[in-house]
């Protein structure tokens, strides 16, 4: 997270906060886990 935090000149506090929330936005909303499931696979070789 300190390389992300970096390149976005993010605190590396505000980047938990964000992993954090997205965390709990996907466990409430199955299209958004399903849409991040997507285009996490389009990375993975």
């Amino acid at each position: 997270m300190k390389k992300l935090g970096q390149l976005f000149n993010m605190s590396y506090s505000a980047i938990s906060h964000c992993v954090k929330t997205f965390k709990e936005k996907m466990n409430k909303d199955k299209k958004v886990k399903n849409q991040f499931e997507k285009l996490n696979s389009q990375f993975k070789l």
